[in-house]
């Protein structure tokens, strides 16, 4: 089985009502964070920030940390691959208006409330670990709090 390197990343903003994540509606139809494959030169993150840009026009600089690397099986053992995905930890101070890469087969981009994001994300056994790791890399542990 063959092997792809992937980079994404999960952007969070606050505001007066509370906790956002950015979130797409990947190819699949499943909300999921923004990612892609690490092109030829390129690091880890900055193929998450160029991927981040791509897929929601939305703007990131500097991570606020890197979370654990996640692995998995796609498609069949004949015909398919495996993936390893390195995700990144962003806070931007203001939500932009995201604009989904149609191209790519995203068909929608939003900012989510992390709560309602978390009870309606897709791929949930790895997502929602992701999401309280990168609550807890970036310092905001109490809004994971129900």
């Amino acid at each position: 089985m063959i092997s792809k390197r992937s980079a994404g990343g999960l952007v969070f903003a606050r505001d007066d009502k509370g906790l956002y994540i950015l979130l797409i509606r990947d190819v699949s139809g499943v909300l999921t964070f923004p990612k892609g494959i690490i092109e030829p030169g390129e690091s880890q993150k900055q193929a998450a920030i160029r991927e981040i840009n791509e897929e929601t026009s939305v703007v990131v600089s500097e991570p606020v940390g890197m979370l654990s690397p996640i692995g998995y099986a796609v498609g069949s053992k004949e015909h398919g691959y495996y993936k390893h995905v390195q995700y990144f930890v962003f806070i931007v101070a203001q939500m932009t208006t995201p604009i989904p890469q149609q191209k790519e087969g995203i068909s929608e981009v939003s900012w989510v409330p992390y709560q309602t994001a978390y009870e309606k994300i897709g791929y949930p056994k790895t997502n929602k670990v992701l999401m309280q790791q990168a609550c807890i890399v970036a310092g905001l542990e109490q809004y994971t709090k129900t």
